[in-house]
């Protein structure tokens, strides 16, 4: 797997998280400010949710969708991209790495 920070290919893997820290101060900033926003309770319109083994699309001009989520991750991983050129974002989420399901979302 390739590391990119700031578009930098890492050549060597941190040894543990506080190394890594240490190495880039700007993570632990910006994930101590998303730690400390308070939840949100979102109503069902507008919200798209993404379970385990779903996905999701949405492009900044659609006016149906305004939040897409999840919740409850504790052993699973959740995948989001964004196409900086479209602004168009996808919200994966899977209880595992689940090859087939990565493919699809490749297509």
């Amino acid at each position: 797997m390739v590391l990119l920070i700031n578009g930098v290919s890492l050549e060597e893997a941190p040894l543990d998280v506080a190394a890594f820290l240490t190495s880039y101060p700007h993570f632990k900033e910006s994930g101590s400010s998303l730690v400390n926003l308070k939840p949100e309770t979102v109503g069902p319109h507008g919200l798209v949710y993404v379970l385990p083994r779903e996905f999701a699309v949405t492009h900044p001009h659609d006016n149906k969708i305004s939040v897409l989520g999840t919740d409850d991750v504790t052993t699973g991983l959740i995948l989001v991209l964004k196409h900086s050129g479209t602004d168009f974002r996808l919200r994966y989420r899977t209880s595992g790495f689940d090859l087939v399901c990565l493919q699809e979302v490749e297509r």
